[in-house]
Order: structure tokens, then C-alpha cells, then sequence
């Protein structure tokens, strides 16, 4: 028995995973690029902390989106949801200072878990039940071909 027996083989590179995980590095490096060039002072002004303030909401959102997607539903009250805890907050922020985004979030929040409670049954399969309702008066109606016996061979 040889030495090189022990040795477990290598895993073969899978360009398209490879490809998949680069691209948006790739992508981003290359606007990084183009930007900086475009606009010298853009590095050096406090540019890149001006985007993540700005994407940081948006990515939150994002991010809530990504794990209902996750566990194999669809939720399309996100949006909603955060369109009016951003104008809740605008309301409150004068009376309640720096409390109000807290409250806001979880006025939000527990309105998110009154919709969960709610509507268990994921949208899609209300959908398809909502499709199923209205095919079923055609699906009444359509036969289904005549079974013709077997000719017997002669």
C-alpha cells in the first residue's frame, strides 16, 4: 500500500460556482474603478460612507426579504411595512426624540407578527387555490377521451 492512498483527491474547480461568487466582486471593483477616475475626490471626500448610510436602510430590507425567501414563502407587506415605519417615524421623531425609531420598529414588528398569526398560508398556495376555483367549472365540463376497447388480433 502507497502513501499516495492516504491522500484524498482533489476536488475538481467548478468554473460556473467559481464565476457565480466572483462576478459581483468583480462588478463592484470595476464601478469602484470607474468612479474614482470619474471623480477624483470621491475616495478621499467621505464618498464610500455617503452610499453605505444611504444603502443601509434598503439593505436591511433586503436582508428581511431574503430569509422569508428562505424558509420557502413570499411576503409582499415588506415594502409596505417599511415604507410606513419611515413615516411613522417622520410623524413621531419631533415628540418622542430619539425614542421614536425604537418604537416605530416595534409598533412594525408586532404588526409583522399580527400578519404572520393571521395568514399562515403562503401566498403562492392562495394563489393557486384562488386559480384551482376558477378552472374548476372548465375542468366540470371537459370529458375525458373515450376509452376505445382493444380490436381484438386476429
Amino acid at each position: 500500500m502507497s502513501a499516495d492512498a492516504n491522500v484524498p483527491a482533489r476536488a475538481p474547480v467548478r468554473w460556473d460556482r467559481l464565476r457565480q461568487l466572483l462576478a459581483p466582486a468583480a462588478v463592484f471593483a470595476a464601478l469602484l474603478a470607474v468612479i474614482s477616475v470619474a471623480v477624483p475626490t470621491f475616495l478621499g471626500g467621505g464618498g464610500p460612507s455617503i452610499i453605505a448610510q444611504q444603502a443601509t436602510p434598503i439593505l436591511l430590507l433586503a436582508l428581511g426579504q431574503c430569509v422569508v425567501l428562505m424558509i420557502g414563502s413570499i411576503d409582499l407587506s415588506n415594502g409596505a411595512m417599511a415604507l410606513f415605519c419611515s413615516i411613522l417615524t417622520a410623524m413621531t421623531l419631533g415628540p418622542l426624540g430619539v425614542t421614536s425609531p425604537f418604537l416605530c420598529v416595534a409598533a412594525v414588528t408586532l404588526i409583522g407578527i399580527a400578519n404572520g398569526a393571521i395568514f399562515f398560508l403562503p401566498f403562492i398556495a392562495y394563489l393557486r387555490h384562488i386559480e384551482w376555483q376558477q378552472r374548476r367549472p372548465a375542468l366540470a365540463l371537459r370529458r375525458p377521451p373515450s376509452v376505445r376497447p382493444a380490436s381484438p388480433s386476429t
